[in-house]
């Protein structure tokens, strides 16, 4: 089944138009013809089933027929608090974040992280829409602009019940044993570094506010740890 977001709300439409994009892709990529069965979604986690009444190279029109249960998204939800990356395993890592459930991804700017250039909003936005389309998920995670580790961690710490920073170098805290005590929490934000990980100074302001916790005895790469953190987040809090 086709699944696509829809910019606005669909509360009380009938027939929808699509984007000239959307209708290229139904038209060309996907080979679609007048009949086919499509799902809408949108911002409100609103899902619909339709079938397209119209569809030509620049215009789509679907004809809404029936309200579709969404999939239930994360009772806990889950903040990444991403450090730059190179713009392939940043855009990799909101793909994959997307499909797993988190409910928002915050850019953070390190000491060590990739400063080739401000990654842009609107193609990271896309990806993760797209990753919404394909996982099956009625809502899209926000993206927030860079912002300096300083100013992450206070945000962090006024908006959610609890503040997670992984590092390679902690050894007390496992990340399984420390979600374990977190099962009532309605919102936990979670800090992964970058390629060259977090440097002294980083560790000692994030840990005033943040606790500390350890993915495991392996170095992993930033990308990996990334996702292997959201993964297990997600599955102990469901």
């Amino acid at each position: 089944m086709q699944r696509f977001f829809y910019p606005g709300s669909l509360a009380g439409q009938h027939d929808v138009r699509l984007t000239d994009e959307q209708a290229h892709q139904l038209l060309h990529v996907l080979r679609s013809q007048p009949g086919d069965a499509v799902h809408l979604f949108d911002r409100q986690g609103v899902e619909y089933s339709g079938s397209i009444r119209e569809l030509s190279l620049r215009a789509c029109v679907v004809r809404l027929e029936a309200h579709v249960v969404p999939r239930s998204e994360p009772q806990t939800k889950l903040f990444l608090y991403q450090a730059l990356l190179k713009r392939d395993k940043l855009e990799w890592v909101v793909q994959k974040a997307t499909e797993l459930g988190v409910a928002a991804i915050h850019l953070v700017q390190s000491r060590y992280c990739d400063r080739k250039g401000v990654p842009r909003l609107d193609r990271l936005a896309k990806i993760a829409q797209e990753a919404a389309e394909q996982s099956g998920r009625c809502t899209l995670p926000t993206l927030e602009k860079p912002a300096s580790l300083a100013d992450a961690v206070a945000q962090a710490v006024s908006r959610h019940d609890a503040c997670l920073f992984a590092w390679e170098q902690e050894k007390a805290h496992l990340l399984p044993e420390v979600l374990g005590g977190l099962e009532t929490s309605k919102s936990i934000a979670i800090f992964i570094g970058p390629e060259g990980g977090w440097n002294d100074e980083e560790v000692h302001l994030a840990c005033q506010s943040c606790i500390p916790v350890s993915l495991g005895n392996l170095v992993l790469r930033a990308e990996t740890a990334a996702i292997a953190a959201v993964s297990a987040s997600l599955l102990i809090l469901k």
